[in-house]
C-alpha cells in the first residue's frame, strides 16, 4: 500500500469474487477545466477509456476503465473526482463472468464518492 492510500477489500463467502476499493490523492482528470464537456477529447489525447454516468456527472467526476494487464478474470474502473481525489474499484472472479460488470463498478464508485461528501 502506498502512503496516503486507503484500501477497502470485500469478498464473497465462497472466495470466488472480490472487490477492492482504493482511495488515493493526487492530480485527477476531474481537476482539468471543463472535463465533463471534453472527456472524450481528453480520452483520445491520453489514449485512455473515459466514460460518464449521470450520477458521476453530478459529483463533477469522470470514470476511467482501467487496464487490467494480465488479469483476464477481472475488471477495474477509476473515478476521478475534483480536488485531487480518486477512487479505484477492481473486481476479480474465477472467470471474467464472475467479476462485477463495469456498470456495477461505476455504481459502487458513485456510492463510495457520495459517502465522502
Amino acid at each position: 500500500m502506498q502512503e496516503g492510500e486507503v484500501r477497502c477489500p470485500f469478498g464473497s463467502r465462497g472466495g470466488q469474487t472480490g472487490v477492492n476499493l482504493v482511495y488515493s490523492e493526487g492530480f485527477t482528470l476531474a481537476d482539468m477545466p471543463d472535463i465533463e464537456d471534453n472527456y472524450e477529447t481528453v480520452a483520445e489525447m491520453r489514449d485512455v477509456d473515459l466514460h460518464m454516468t449521470d450520477r458521476v456527472s453530478t459529483l463533477g467526476g469522470v470514470l476511467e476503465t482501467m487496464d487490467m494487464g494480465d488479469v483476464q478474470e477481472g475488471r477495474g474502473v477509476r473515478l476521478h473526482l475534483p480536488g485531487g481525489l480518486f477512487i479505484s474499484a477492481v473486481s476479480v472472479g474465477g472467470t471474467l463472468e464472475q467479476a462485477l460488470s463495469e456498470e456495477e463498478l461505476d455504481e459502487i464508485l458513485a456510492e463510495a464518492a457520495e459517502a465522502l461528501v
